[in-house]
């Protein structure tokens, strides 16, 4: 019976779409767009073609193999997505997709709208924060829609678990390597720090799981005016807004964005803003500003180790040759940073008795058998091609058709000497191959690595779109939200 379910979604599902979506693809109908339209288009169809082959292929090979897919998530319904389930809800969230897209049909006048107001950096937050709980809304309805992870048993089961945010810090290590029982139930509480569960203490334990859901909504959306503020130092105010609704488009960032790993994306979004605006104008109270929010975010999520590196690789517009010289001129405000992060950590040590790096070691000890040497160790080598094929599909589907447009954009630009191509683009190319070889889990990163969409738009977008007249902007972004919309009509990611 498990190999009749997964052959009929795996293959029937899939290598019967696959091949006319390819001829439509390559067809007639899309000579006459604009090629910028056109190229988005056939690419992103080309991917969906590929996504439904790789579909095929591994259906054939779990079904005609050994291979054990127990430990491989939801293969058996939607993959390369780790967890998806059709949206059952999809009635009661009708009006509310009715919502969704007459607001993106009338976007270019809520951009005009929120450019023209005095207030705008509330008008924008505000928007963002209706729009996303619109959006989950057509999972079921505004409270049934927008509950997800909130209410999860084995979380809320560990949040109990401690009864002051002091003990959750002093006892989070012990927990982890189970030294102190009970241990935790929760995979999000044996790979996060302490303060990921000190928030789930602080606001799930005194407030019904939709209205948990709605503040992480609501700090969630401080990302968008930030990026925006940071963005007019840059450009005009009308692209520096179209950029910052282009971030927002991403599917990652609407289908997770109530969630309580949505509250990190905030805080990498405002240390980003805040860099940027600090390096280019030598502000060094905002360096500090950046270093006290980096603070809470190395104890919020481990996300936090690289986005010190990237904050200040991703703004590098100079080419590799002169990496020397940009690492002078940006390396006091990254010693800065590090400085506010280590006092903060040695004021948690003494204050908490919570080492942070103790913590971030007994995380990484306890993910150790599902590393790429112990599974070929174990020979999983199933697991490991089907891991890293999860990864990258999961990475682009939820980044959507505007990533891989940015993405191809970089990629056929002339290479030369890989010496004159930008530190930025070295940087970003860096984070993929890292991501690739160090995602072991059953393959979704766009939600803890959601901040990874928000920092992408913020550095690589306003450029890209600039380059497009006004009527191509607006059809890209809208498209973007399209298919974050088709995504989240259709299915339910159980977030």
């Amino acid at each position: 019976m498990h190999r009749i379910d997964l052959l009929a979604a795996t293959l029937l599902a899939s290598g019967l779409v696959a091949l006319p979506l390819y001829l439509f693809a390559r067809g007639q109908l899309f000579n006459a767009m604009h090629p910028t339209r056109r190229i988005l288009v056939r690419h992103w169809l080309h991917f969906l073609v590929v996504v439904l082959g790789i579909r095929f292929l591994m259906g054939v090979l779990f079904t005609a193999t050994d291979i054990d897919t127990s430990d491989l998530w939801a293969v058996r319904y939607f993959y390369p997505i780790r967890i998806a389930y059709p949206n059952w809800g999809l009635l009661k969230g009708l009006p509310y997709l009715l919502c969704c897209i007459l607001v993106v049909m009338n976007l270019s006048r809520v951009h005009d709208f929120i450019v023209s107001c005095r207030w705008k950096y509330f008008l924008l937050w505000f928007f963002a924060a209706v729009f996303l709980l619109a959006f989950g809304g057509i999972h079921g309805g505004l409270v049934e829609g927008n509950i997800g992870v909130s209410s999860s048993t084995d979380h809320l089961a560990d949040m109990q678990l401690n009864s002051t945010i002091k003990e959750i810090f002093a006892t989070h290590t012990d927990r982890i390597i189970g030294r102190i029982k009970p241990s935790y139930q929760a995979p999000h509480s044996l790979s996060h720090p302490a303060g990921s569960l000190a928030y789930w203490q602080v606001f799930a334990g005194h407030v019904s799981p939709f209205f948990f859901s709605v503040i992480n909504v609501l700090l969630f959306s401080i990302a968008f005016p930030a990026l925006y503020w940071a963005l007019r130092r840059r450009f005009d105010d009308a692209l520096a807004l179209q950029t910052t609704l282009a971030c927002m488009a991403a599917p990652a960032l609407l289908i997770y964005g109530r969630s309580d790993d949505a509250v990190y994306y905030s805080l990498a979004a405002i240390v980003a803003a805040l860099i940027v605006v600090a390096v280019r104008e030598g502000n060094y109270f905002l360096t500090l500003a950046a270093g006290m929010v980096f603070s809470i975010a190395m104890n919020y999520s481990y996300a936090a180790v690289v986005l010190a590196a990237a904050v200040f690789s991703f703004d590098a517009e100079r080419p590799l040759s002169q990496v020397t010289k940009y690492i002078r001129s940006v390396l006091p405000h990254l010693l800065s940073v590090l400085a506010v992060a280590l006092l903060s950590t040695a004021a948690i040590t003494l204050w908490l008795n919570y080492q942070w790096l103790d913590a971030f070691i007994a995380s990484v000890q306890h993910n150790a058998p599902s590393t790429l040497r112990e599974l070929f160790h174990r020979g999983a080598y199933g697991r490991v091609i089907s891991d890293r094929i999860m990864t990258i599909s999961d990475f682009l589907i939820f980044g959507g058709p505007l990533l891989l447009l940015l993405l191809r954009s970089l990629l056929v630009e002339p290479i030369g000497k890989i010496t004159d191509r930008r530190i930025k683009d070295i940087a970003l190319a860096a984070l993929f191959v890292v991501l690739l070889i160090n995602s072991n889990g059953p393959g979704e990163v766009s939600r803890p690595w959601g901040s990874l969409f928000l920092l992408i738009g913020f550095y690589w977008l306003a450029d890209l779109l600039k380059k497009e007249e006004e009527n191509t902007r607006w059809w890209i972004i809208k498209s973007q939200f399209w298919w974050a919309i088709t995504l989240q009509t259709v299915l339910n990611f159980g977030w």
